[in-house]
């Protein structure tokens, strides 16, 4: 059985740049990447979790760019598909961290708080890298 802990969460890069006037609809456009590496004895990992919305006709009108790294500790990864667990155990506990962040950011910007959604992540779509 694989288990987590989320020991820190750190806020390696918080990018926002609003440049819109009041009452202007935009489209916004957003990109997100995870990845996962882990110590030697599996015993911590540590989760990158980056989310970047930008303006869809004018990325210089709004940006917002968030990059948290979450340590863990680790139990149970001891073949590939716990590893697959612990991938997608590991980015759902550290997601919230980062959508209350854009969602912060966004309030601070003037705007509504923008919620961004969690990603459907499977087991079967996470590939291990040696």
């Amino acid at each position: 059985m694989v288990y987590l802990k989320l020991k820190q969460v750190v806020y390696k890069e918080i990018f926002m740049k609003v440049d819109f006037q009041e009452n202007t609809q935009i489209e916004l456009e957003c990109s997100f990447s995870f990845n996962v590496n882990y110590s030697d004895d599996n015993t911590a990992c540590i989760a990158k979790l980056r989310h970047e919305l930008v303006c869809k006709e004018d990325p210089n009108q709004f940006r917002i760019a968030v990059e948290a790294h979450g340590l863990f500790s680790c139990e149970g990864i001891d073949v590939e598909d716990n590893k697959k667990q612990a991938h997608v155990q590991s980015y759902s506990l550290l997601f919230p961290y980062l959508q209350e962040k854009i969602a912060g950011l966004s309030k601070d910007a003037g705007c509504s708080p923008i919620m961004i959604e969690m990603a459907n992540m499977r087991t079967e779509d996470v590939i291990i890298q040696k």
